[in-house]
């Protein structure tokens, strides 16, 4: 499997859908969804995969953060987290609705968790490392 945090996170999920059939799992906790977004006029990860349709590879989402109301302010296609927030739970939210949406399914290759609460931190992902872990584990 492939996993990673923030734009590791981003990362692990381009791989596995730029390489289909490579991957038995991939997990992203507190992925940058946004990141291509931002100032910027490129396809975010959410739009790759919005093109793609379904994958062959089992997808893991989480984040953190305090679960705020999730819109488009910026008309950017990307929903944006309250300021305050530095976990990406609105395009977490995105991204597992855009997977639902595009036939995964939840619990069989789709998991999303979201912790209240938790920082974009190398701590709050060792606090929780071990959900994703454990799904691959089951998995052979």
């Amino acid at each position: 499997g492939v996993m990673g945090s923030s734009m590791g996170g981003v990362i692990s999920l381009y791989i596995a859908l730029v390489q289909p059939g490579e991957w038995h799992f991939a997990a992203s906790l507190s992925g940058a969804f946004s990141w291509g977004s931002r100032n910027l006029a490129n396809p975010t990860i959410i739009d790759l995969y919005r093109d793609a349709g379904h994958g062959s590879t089992p997808i893991y989402l989480d984040s953190g953060g305090g679960g705020s109301a999730c819109r488009d302010g910026d008309g950017d296609g990307v929903n944006d987290d309250d300021p305050s927030e530095q976990d990406g739970y609105c395009t977490t939210l995105q991204m597992r609705d855009l997977l639902a949406a595009n036939g995964y399914t939840f619990n069989v290759d789709l998991w999303h968790w979201y912790e209240p609460g938790a920082a974009h931190n190398e701590p709050a992902w060792a606090d929780r490392v071990s959900r994703p872990l454990g799904i691959f584990a089951a998995m052979r």
